[in-house]
């Protein structure tokens, strides 16, 4: 498994420490914005030799989860399910 150079690392553990709490203690939505402020998908898919460009797709993921759940937000279209 390919690792994080030292310059990546660092740029990770200074959007983390933004955070103010370890990584495991993330929600989903911090866990999407620090992939997004690293460029981790980016980083990760060089090194795997993957396309993992349908993570992208998270943050709309996330936002529909989260109007899901959480009441009073706009409704989920027939489209949107």
């Amino acid at each position: 498994m390919p690792r994080l150079a030292p310059q990546e690392q660092e740029r990770v553990a200074r959007a983390l420490a933004e955070f103010g709490k370890p990584v495991d203690e993330l929600t989903l939505g911090q866990m999407v914005g620090l992939y997004r402020k690293t460029d981790l998908l980016e980083t990760a898919g060089w090194k795997l030799g993957r396309d993992l460009s349908i993570l992208r797709q998270a943050g709309d993921w996330i936002d529909l989860r989260n109007r899901a759940a959480h009441p009073g937000g706009p409704p989920i279209s027939p489209v949107e399910a």
